[in-house]
């Protein structure tokens, strides 16, 4: 298709400059200067040409113009949308997040309250008991204490598994659970026994 084009081209140049060759020059040459003959070839060329340029660059030129443009909006589309997934999964952590806090909150809460409330039972009790027990009732109250905060601790490590498993998606089986309450319990008890010192 192209050979043709370039061929019919060249047939249009050479007649051009054969009908242009066969006059013969006056004295005034100017651009302007040209018979009915010259503006019909000229016309016949730059139509010529200009349908040259349309089939042979601007087509092409634009077609892939006009594929790129698709390409990139396509890209920025499946961005635009993988982000409004992105925004959708974050808002959905950060509720599931606070969800946790606040049951976190609430089951601490609770431990807390029942702690303190055992408290005030066993220090009401020893209150009551004889001057001469004191020896006796302040042991009595450090051993409440100390089961008052192993099942404070107890529960602070479920709820810490509980949250563990809900926020890292990993079930922990029993061994695993005893096993990291016990080290919780064994550190406390290593930081009481230091700060008794």
């Amino acid at each position: 298709m192209r050979t043709r084009l370039l061929l019919v081209l060249s047939i249009l140049c050479g007649l051009c400059a054969a009908a242009y060759g066969s006059q013969e020059p006056s004295g005034d040459v100017s651009l302007f200067s040209g018979g009915l003959a010259d503006a019909v070839w000229t016309m016949l060329v730059f139509v010529g040409l200009l349908f040259l340029l349309w089939k042979v660059a601007w087509k092409p030129m634009l077609a892939g113009l006009q594929s790129r443009e698709d390409h990139i909006q396509s890209e920025i589309d499946e961005a635009e949308a993988t982000n409004k997934e992105s925004q959708k999964v974050l808002a959905d952590y950060q509720a599931k997040l606070a969800k946790v806090d606040k049951e976190g909150e609430r089951m601490l809460a609770s431990y807390v309250r029942r702690g303190e409330q055992h408290e005030r039972e066993l220090t009401t009790k020893t209150r009551e008991q004889v001057e001469a027990m004191k020896v006796k009732a302040d042991i009595d109250i450090a051993r409440a204490r100390s089961q008052a905060e192993l099942e404070l601790l107890d529960g602070a490590g479920e709820l810490i598994v509980r949250l563990g498993e809900e926020i890292l998606g990993k079930s922990m089986n029993d061994e695993d659970n005893r096993r990291l309450i016990a080290e919780a319990v064994e550190r406390l008890k290593l930081d009481r026994t230091n700060k008794s010192d």
